[in-house]
């Protein structure tokens, strides 16, 4: 069977119409590029991250995981740590972290968590670690419901690097709070409090993230943020193990190999098999857009 289609002739022709679009795309995409290699916009001087800082310099994303719901939850986790390694992109020489309880039913105790630079599998670089603290103290209970940034410490984050979040979850928590398809592995100890332990014995592995979902940087005033809002190709769907070869991570490399645009992080804000407009695998599009950009560090 033969199909023809016959061209268009409103407006000039179909050619003359994708022409049209073609144009103003590039027009736009210019001026994007533009704002962004340029300095940070004008509302970075008001931004509502900088509220402890006056240094000249600004809290910006280096890494991001939209949070979603576990479907369904099949793990529980007790007297264990979880060792979560994350891809930055933008350098920071302080660091401050977030967590959410955004699906939880029940309060999570977080009885201690740290942040030090990655060595290899569930091992940290020696003498790298440091903890976290929230509201000056160790640990922190977050409602159902609730996020929790953690203070900002002195940690020096590379440029994309591996860092590793380490929580020590004294009591039975199930992760309903996740980013399903982490594309890294995240290692679980056997019994204990190993977050500031060098090498970390391990009971089992997921390819999720549980409860993180953010760390953010003390990056210089003209530092911003791009935020990569999509589904799976964005997520990195069928993409290697931790191999950090999505396509926001190479995008994140490039930027950072020239100085006209080494400011600028990118923040991964995909979720596999998400939609625009209803709820499918994680909260649609339109309804994570204030949550996941328009409030995004940056």
């Amino acid at each position: 069977m033969t199909f023809r289609f016959a061209p268009a002739k409103a407006h000039g022709g179909f050619d003359a119409v994708l022409a049209r679009r073609r144009r103003v795309f590039k027009a736009a995409a210019a001026a994007i590029l533009a704002a962004l290699l340029g300095t940070a916009p004008l509302a970075a001087a008001h931004d509502r991250h900088d509220d402890d800082n006056h240094s000249g310099q600004r809290w910006v994303g280096t890494w991001s995981a939209s949070p979603q719901a576990a479907e369904p939850p099949g793990l529980t986790l007790e007297d264990q740590t979880i060792r979560q390694v994350v891809r930055t992109s933008v350098a920071g020489d302080k660091v401050r972290v977030r967590l959410s309880n955004e699906f939880g039913t029940t309060p999570l105790v977080v009885a201690a968590a740290s942040i030090a630079r990655h060595s290899a599998g569930a091992a940290i670089v020696a003498g790298s670690d440091r903890p976290l603290t929230f509201g000056g103290r160790r640990s922190i209970t977050l409602a159902p419901g609730a996020p929790a940034l953690s203070d900002a410490i002195e940690f020096d984050v590379p440029a994309v690097g591996n860092v590793v979040v380490s929580l020590y979850l004294p009591k039975a928590s199930v992760p309903r709070t996740v980013h399903s398809l982490g594309v890294a592995t995240t290692y679980i100890s056997t019994p204990g409090d190993y977050s500031a332990a060098v090498v970390m014995p391990t009971a089992r592995t997921a390819s999720s993230w549980f409860f993180l979902t953010g760390v953010t940087v003390d990056a210089n005033r003209r530092s911003a943020a791009i935020v990569a809002l999509g589904d799976s190709i964005t997520d990195g769907f069928a993409s290697t193990l931790d191999a950090n070869r999505r396509w926001p991570n190479v995008l994140a490399e490039r930027l950072q190999a020239s100085r006209h645009s080494a400011h600028l992080a990118v923040l991964n804000h995909g979720i596999s098999g998400n939609r625009t407009l209803f709820d499918f695998i994680g909260p649609n599009a339109q309804a994570r857009l204030d949550r996941d950009v328009l409030n995004a560090p940056g």
